[in-house]
């Protein structure tokens, strides 16, 4: 979206004139990249009807396994615990 106006933000589709919705833009075609303001980024979520949950990353389902060897020297003093190891479930 192209951000305009002073007193009141205005959102209009960029670039003007295509229906693409991805756009390459090369290193030296930018000028400045900056998180957007609070109310600009409640503006272009209502515009593209989407929430700020729709952008967060589903998190990754692990599997936690207790590795089941004890050291062979293990005594009660010395404090032995249980590894546990992230395995993917998919």
């Amino acid at each position: 979206m192209e951000v305009s106006g002073k007193t009141k933000i205005v959102l209009t589709p960029w670039p003007s004139y295509t229906e693409d919705t991805h756009i390459l833009l090369n290193s030296d075609a930018l000028l400045t990249v900056c998180e957007p303001t609070n109310e600009l980024t409640e503006l272009y979520l209502k515009k593209i009807k989407k929430t700020a949950e729709d952008f967060a990353p589903e998190p990754q389902k692990q599997l936690l396994t207790e590795e089941e060897n004890v050291p062979d020297d293990y005594e009660d003093d010395h404090g032995y615990e249980p590894r546990y190891v992230e395995e993917s479930i998919y």
